[in-house]
């Protein structure tokens, strides 16, 4: 009863579980968004891109969510093995744990990359990696229960100093940046939709959080919430960025929401460099993404090997540590978050598209 008892007070609450699948979803995206949107489209049409591909990934989420109600699914790993048979479904998994250790290693790098330009710039890159790769260690030893606590507090945190930020440097926007509307057509607009993807990353914890959950009935709010929230800061960040700094601006800096914060100063002794606020929560927001993937990594392995976590924890720390130093160059990091946007959308929405008929074809002979 006791042990029944201290499992239900692990699982996650509803604003756990939103926590989770927002702060997830807010890694690096944010910072580099208008940047890389306005590099594909080549006009201020980047904000119509969003809301096109924020309605296309909620029908994604959908899909998910109804996925996992319809198959009764608490978790995509058991699932895999459920569909296809122990063998292949832990080679399903053993690309999954890839796919999320691939973004693990994305997100450590972008986040030791800010460090290294805006706070540490004599500090070899691989020590900054190091220590956040080991920070995450401790995290993740804790279970997801701990994970989701630290997000819960830190999320409304962040997203409150982000809009005090943003009201702050309201007055350097100039509407005329953001026209004229559609002038060259709908044809750039599909340029950048693999570019937004890629700042959609976090939303396939969809399928496997309801192992998680105390009230799994509740999946569709949660996933709802979790998803516009993020993609509501999206918009109005990349409007706000594009139409304070103009396109041709945006186009060459690499992290041009920090610049767009660091254009208006406030004259005092703490005030005077505001960006210094959005760094430390982003940095908090960086961690917390990295540290998700990381913990799903680790459970994707103890699912296929079963061993303990800490044997996989061994394991994936040099994992992360290489792999995250494999590009050379900001660019090659860049470049890397195009194929991950690719990855997750054949890793989440063509193989949960194929398994979910698989498993309907399965239950017809079966009947």
């Amino acid at each position: 009863m006791e042990q029944s008892q201290s499992q239900s007070s692990k699982l996650l609450s509803d604003f756990y579980a939103i926590s989770i699948i927002s702060s997830t979803m807010l890694g690096v995206g944010l910072l580099t968004l208008p940047s890389s949107i306005t590099n594909q489209t080549n006009n201020a049409d980047g904000w119509i891109v969003l809301i096109m591909d924020g309605l296309l990934f909620i029908g994604i989420v959908l899909f998910l969510v109804w996925m996992v109600k319809y198959f009764t699914i608490s978790c995509m790993f058991d699932f895999t093995q459920e569909v296809t048979g122990k063998l292949i479904g832990n080679i399903f998994n053993f690309a999954i744990v890839v796919y999320f250790t691939s973004v693990a290693s994305f997100e450590v790098r972008a986040m030791a990359e800010m460090i290294h330009f805006y706070l540490l710039e004599t500090m070899p890159i691989e020590l900054i990696i190091l220590s956040f790769i080991l920070t995450g260690v401790y995290l993740i030893t804790g279970g997801i229960d701990s994970i989701g606590k630290v997000m819960a507090l830190c999320f409304p945190v962040t997203v409150i100093i982000l809009l005090i930020l943003y009201l702050l440097s309201i007055g350097m926007v100039d509407l005329k940046n953001l026209q004229p509307v559609l002038a060259d057509g709908f044809s750039p607009l599909l340029a950048a939709f693999t570019t937004v993807s890629v700042s959609f990353l976090g939303i396939e914890i969809i399928v496997f959080l309801p192992k998680h959950m105390k009230n799994k009935n509740h999946l569709r709010k949660v996933s709802i919430i979790g998803f516009s929230i993020p993609l509501l800061l999206y918009i109005v960040t990349y409007v706000l960025v594009v139409g304070a700094l103009s396109v041709p601006e945006v186009k060459t800096t690499v992290w041009p929401t920090i610049e767009f914060v660091q254009t208006h100063e406030v004259k005092g002794i703490f005030f005077e460099r505001l960006e210094l606020f959005l760094l430390i929560v982003w940095l908090l927001q960086f961690f917390l993404t990295f540290v998700m993937y990381f913990f799903l990594a680790v459970s994707g392995f103890k699912k296929i090997f079963k061993n303990r976590s800490t044997t996989n924890i061994i394991f994936l720390v040099p994992v992360l540590f290489m792999s995250s130093l494999a590009p050379k160059t900001a660019s090659d990091v860049s470049n890397y978050s195009t194929v991950l946007g690719w990855a997750f959308l054949v890793t989440f929405l063509v193989i949960p598209l194929f398994f979910s008929m698989l498993m309907k074809m399965k239950k017809v002979v079966f009947k």
